[in-house]
């Protein structure tokens, strides 16, 4: 029986049982759900368009209205392609990518089982009487998304375009703040749409006060640093040079205007890893130039960062001599200090966490009594497991076998990636879009590892970087199989002619 019949007849039965509890119960968000529906039953053909469709909306944190907060349309999608996936893998005959990678993310599932069992989910829907669970449903989400995708051969052509458009829609968030600060908070209809910053509500008392630091939601606008090498062969060559440094001197004032000092190293070590890893050859000369002129740009903007905002000065606070105000240099010493104060804390509970981790899952009750202390500001931290460490979030929340499963997907991901970098390629397109994501992948990863980090944050990050990075490497072998194809094929026509 063909696939699409199969799913076919799914989609219209589950349309058809959402819309009688929709009736029965008069509930005006099941019939919401509905809207879902006519996509997929475009997409059920084109599984490469809706893996495509799931890349341009995973910065965009557009979600549905009523849906939880930490539930994007990305998230539903990457679901729905996973369970799409199940019946194509079992009827269909599918070539499937042997990667090294994979038993690493195995692993990983099965600590998180495990861990969900003694530690609990913390998720209400589900009966559980703690919170903080959102990270177990998107790291599951995403791992499914990891496993499942090197099914779908993507043509060299949509995962160009859904990376190009996927930076683009980047621009959501800020756009849909930018809405709220100029009506003065009077229009927030699309909070509706668009998951909110932790910020926003703040940014608005700093800005009409004219007091305090106003930190931006402007960090999609930092993912336009690598559209410069998506869309052109020679992004610093010709006519491309001029509109490829407005695009990354624009990431980098998008990443300062959020006050995020590690968004700038992270961009810096993305130029400096794709100048020296980006061509066939490893350039270590390029690189230096790259880094060079980088620094020479971060250190005249740290020279005039006193004609800036004070979020922009914070986020160039790290820079040495830089001319910041005083005021930008205690918020950043004083999350400095905060950090490692956390960090010495937090190294006393290896031991209790050394086998069995903490999870997700907290007592929302002893949120409530460090506020009622006053002591917010300085335990929030352990509470949600927020330890600002790669390191130290990874072996407390999920012991020592999620520190192992971790740190080796991230090994093994990075070594076969590598790897993958250096062979042949059919398709130069193709090969420049991989050097693109492998060099953001592992700028995240030494950013993890000696920067910031939590794994809550970091992973899903890190388990959809390598859900393209897979893909792209299944389509390269596909293009591979078919080039040998043909050249067969032509040695038999001349052998016959």
């Amino acid at each position: 029986m063909p696939i699409g019949l199969v799913v076919g007849t799914l989609v219209f039965l589950g349309v058809c049982v959402i819309l009688l509890l929709a009736l029965s119960q008069q509930n005006i968000n099941l019939l919401t759900i509905l809207g879902v529906f006519p996509f997929v039953v475009y997409f059920v053909n084109r599984p490469d368009v809706w893996l495509g469709f799931i890349i341009v909306l995973w910065q965009s944190l557009l979600k549905f209205p009523q849906a939880p907060t930490n539930l994007t349309i990305c998230h539903v999608f990457a679901f729905l392609l996973i369970l799409f996936l199940i019946p194509y893998r079992l009827i269909g005959k599918v070539i499937r990518r042997k990667s090294p990678v994979r038993k690493y993310v195995w692993f990983f599932v099965a600590v998180l089982v495990v861990t969900i069992c003694f530690r609990g989910i913390g998720i209400r829907y589900l009966g559980s009487n703690m919170w903080g669970g959102a990270p177990y449903v998107i790291l599951f989400i995403f791992m499914g998304l990891f496993l499942s995708a090197d099914t779908i051969t993507v043509s060299p052509r949509v995962w160009r375009v859904s990376l190009i458009v996927m930076c683009l829609f980047s621009l959501i968030p800020t756009l849909g703040e930018l809405v709220y600060l100029l009506s003065g908070g009077s229009i927030q209809v699309q909070y509706h749409f668009i998951q909110p910053s932790a910020f926003t509500s703040r940014i608005l008392s700093n800005v009409e006060s004219g007091e305090g630091m106003a930190r931006f939601n402007v960090m999609g606008g930092s993912m336009f640093i690598y559209l410069p090498f998506l869309l052109f062969r020679q992004p610093f060559a010709g006519k491309t040079i001029i509109l490829s440094i407005i695009m990354i001197i624009f990431a980098m004032a998008s990443a300062a205007l959020a006050g995020f000092r590690s968004a700038i190293i992270g961009q810096i070590m993305f130029l400096g890893i794709y100048s020296v890893f980006g061509s066939e050859r490893i350039n270590w000369r390029r690189g230096f130039v790259m880094g060079l002129c980088v620094m020479l740009f971060i250190f005249i903007a740290a020279f005039f960062a006193d004609h800036m905002p004070l979020s922009m000065q914070r986020a160039l606070s790290f820079v040495p001599f830089s001319n910041v105000s005083w005021e930008a240099k205690a918020d950043a010493m004083g999350t400095t200090i905060w950090r490692i104060e956390v960090w010495k804390r937090a190294v006393n509970d290896i031991p209790r966490y050394l086998w069995l981790g903490q999870g997700f899952a907290f007592n929302p009750r002893e949120l409530m009594d460090i506020i009622a202390a006053g002591a917010y500001i300085r335990d929030w931290a352990f509470v949600v497991r927020a330890y600002h460490n790669g390191l130290l979030s990874l072996l407390l929340i999920f012991g020592l076998p999620g520190f192992i499963a971790g740190i080796g997907f991230l090994v093994s991901a990075g070594l076969e990636y590598n790897r993958i970098r250096r062979g042949e390629w059919q398709d130069d397109n193709l090969k420049r879009i991989f050097n693109v994501m492998f060099a953001q992948f592992i700028a995240q990863i030494i950013g993890f590892l000696l920067i910031y980090g939590d794994t809550q944050v970091s992973f899903p990050v890190f388990l959809f970087q390598a859900m393209v990075l897979e893909g792209i490497a299944k389509t390269k072998e596909v293009l591979q199989y078919e080039g040998q194809i043909e050249a067969g094929a032509k040695m038999i026509r001349k052998e016959n002619e």
